[in-house]
């Protein structure tokens, strides 16, 4: 899924949005996954994996066998309503919920009354911040490599044991630093207090009525603030709220609450996803949501700061002054898969006016949270709220991109420089420093410095002219990031960039000189375990190559050089859609009668895997994951412990001509 904006969705933290339509958001080239999949009403629901919020998870909508999409870089993601959501890192499910819901946190993938002590939640948390390239620093990031070196695994993490876990961290992420069960609780606990973190207010009846207001803080879960009573004049409120997810399976995102008004008890729930404040005291009930009051003089009191990982602020008049202008742009969509263009289906119109109102398309808007970073560069957006549904932000430069409720949908809106980078500073375009080295052999680690090189989303991708640099990336900041040289570089000059995960947004790094290729070590052919129909070994040998296009198939031949053999080793090469593909068939032929003539059958032991993923990858498995080495630059494929169909493994090398 597409993001709103790089800087404004980079550091918004932890606001549930629930979309009623069907659309994909952001600007054009921000990193995404694709559309959802499966049963449900065709009303589509955003939502946002919160631990805090996580970058680049795999999910699936419904009965979808293959992933919908991932996570996008504020850990939103959309299904259909009524669908179930699982949520992957590679073939590792994390966990699921029984329907698409606009907040989930590992306490609602373990399930009603899950704390954040629970062995399966700190499970679940310990491995997400251990795999993650910022290592729980703001936002979790899931990058690619993760996802490749967790194809083909599975977790239980209701049952797996502490030094199992670690070791699976390690395989998914290796040099990973590994969270501690305590740091898990207590990054839970957090994220959790941040989600309540806001003002509320509303009603209460019974044998008294009047108005109350509270504040809940993000340090503690703690709640005060005041109630004013039609008879009883005015008095204050304090209370906390639990951590705990409510044993009420049919309360989705809700959190109790226990306080007094006075002498009065009050107890309730807060549901995080739609920011519902409700329940009872001892003389009636009470009721209310989220809130915001003006200044006379143009401010906005409350800035959600929790909702950002970068130190914000309530705007003064004298702040706002800046961005008071009309801004001009488009209304309109994305396609569900990464790189589709914005498609604008009308005009948008946004007037900010000096008293901190917002009009668009000539109605009004609520505002119901304002902020500022306390040290803005220049081009810095204002981040504007309109309750738990919508928001956009505003740069100096006549600049707008969000997502604005209309009625009864949603519109995704961008005009001004949005259309391409927001802000005029320059705030959300990485900047090249220097790489080192800049010459090396093959698997030579490389070192790009710069600034704003952890704004590429979901994730950076490095490549070598059209090759994808080697990982995983060891190192991903806005100031540095660390991988490989790749193996199949022939020996010479290749441009280095740096991008979008989708490839967008790309960066010239430098040309980086590669002092030797890759050169392949004697073949050796190939053992087979068990014996397949008698067979336990096959000879490298000259291949028969068969080309269709760029796309060819390596033929090895074990009874005699004419097709009528009876054992075939094929290694299919073939590109399709910007993905590189090998597919493995080890055919052993049988002899038999059919009628009185003699024939041959053939059993196939197989494997199809990605080779190189394209910037929208399929999902099918990495080639490195099965064991597998294809170099076609040396001429050479390694497979070790490569698993076949039938249950064959296959051990050894081929060699073939370069190409």
């Amino acid at each position: 899924m597409h993001t709103l904006g790089r800087i404004s969705l980079q550091k918004l933290r932890s606001v549930g949005i629930a979309l009623t339509t069907a659309i994909t958001l952001g600007l054009a080239g921000c990193g995404g996954g694709g559309g959802a999949a499966g049963g449900g009403s065709g009303t589509s629901v955003t939502g946002q994996f919160v631990d805090a919020p996580v970058a680049g998870l795999g999910y699936k909508c419904g009965t979808s066998a293959a992933l919908s999409g991932t996570t996008d870089s504020n850990g939103y993601y959309t299904c259909k309503e009524g669908e179930s959501v699982g949520f992957y890192v590679g073939d590792i499910l994390i966990g699921s919920v029984a329907s698409a819901q606009t907040v989930v946190t590992p306490l609602d993938l373990v399930g009603a009354g899950a704390k954040p002590t629970d062995v399966a939640v700190s499970n679940i948390v310990r491995f997400l911040l251990s795999i993650s390239t910022t290592n729980g620093a703001g936002n979790l990031v899931i990058d690619a490599n993760a996802g490749s070196n967790a194809m083909g695994q599975t977790v239980d993490f209701k049952t797996i044991g502490a030094t199992a876990l670690d070791s699976m961290i390690r395989t998914v992420k290796p040099g990973a630093t590994i969270a501690t069960q305590s740091a898990a609780e207590n990054h839970m606990r957090d994220s959790i207090y941040k989600l309540f973190a806001k003002s509320y207010s509303g009603t209460y009846s019974g044998s008294g009525s009047g108005t109350w207001s509270i504040v809940i803080s993000a340090s503690d879960g703690s709640a005060s603030g005041t109630y004013t009573d039609t008879v009883n004049g005015d008095g204050t409120i304090t209370g906390q709220m639990s951590t705990d997810l409510s044993t009420d399976i049919s309360k989705k995102s809700t959190y109790g609450f226990t306080g007094s008004a006075g002498s009065n008890t009050w107890t309730g729930a807060l549901n995080v996803g739609t920011g519902v404040f409700s329940g009872t005291w001892n003389g009636g009930a009470f009721t209310g949501k989220p809130t915001t009051a003006s200044t006379s003089s143009g401010g906005i009191t409350t800035c959600a700061s929790s909702h950002y990982s970068v130190a914000v602020h309530a705007p003064s008049a004298s702040e706002l002054a800046t961005y008071v202008k009309t801004y001009t742009g488009n209304v309109g969509n994305f396609g569900q898969n990464i790189g589709d263009p914005f498609v604008s289906t009308g005009s948008a119109s946004f007037v900010f006016s000096s008293s901190g109102g917002l009009t668009y398309n000539g109605a009004t808007k609520a505002v119901t949270s304002m902020c500022l970073e306390d040290t803005p560069t220049a081009g810095a957006p204002l981040y504007l709220e309109m309750g738990a549904s919508d928001h956009i932000d505003l740069f100096t430069d006549a600049g707008f991109t969000g997502v604005i409720s209309n009625g009864a949908s949603f519109d995704v809106v961008r005009g001004g420089s949005c259309t391409t980078t927001c802000g005029s500073g320059g705030t959300t375009t990485p900047t090249i420093t220097n790489f080192t080295p800049t010459t090396g052999a093959i698997g030579t680690t490389v070192s790009i410095t710069g600034t704003n090189l952890g704004r590429f989303t979901p994730a950076p991708l490095v490549k070598f002219g059209t090759t994808n640099a080697g990982g995983p990336y060891t190192n991903v900041t806005d100031s540095n990031v660390t991988f490989t040289v790749p193996t199949g570089l022939a020996a010479g000059a290749h441009t280095i960039t740096i991008s979008n995960f989708d490839g967008s947004n790309s960066v010239t790094v430098g040309t980086f000189t590669v002092t030797a290729a890759s050169v392949a070590s004697p073949a050796t052919g190939m053992t087979v375990a068990p014996a397949a129909n008698g067979l336990t070994s096959f000879p490298n040998a000259v291949p028969r190559v068969s080309l269709v296009g760029s796309d060819r198939t390596f033929t090895y031949k074990k009874a005699s050089t004419t097709d009528d053999g009876f054992d075939y080793f094929d290694i299919g090469y073939a590109v399709v859609s910007g993905e590189t593909y090998l597919s493995i068939d080890l055919r052993v032929g049988n002899a038999i009668t059919i009628n009185g003539s003699p024939a041959t059958s053939f059993v196939s032991h197989t494997l199809f895997c990605t080779l190189i993923a394209a910037p929208t990858p399929s999902g099918t498995a990495l080639c490195s994951t099965k064991g597998i080495v294809f170099d076609q630059t040396a001429g050479s494929v390694t497979m070790t412990n490569t698993p076949l169909t039938r249950s064959v493994v296959v051990n050894g090398s081929f060699s073939f001509t370069p190409f």
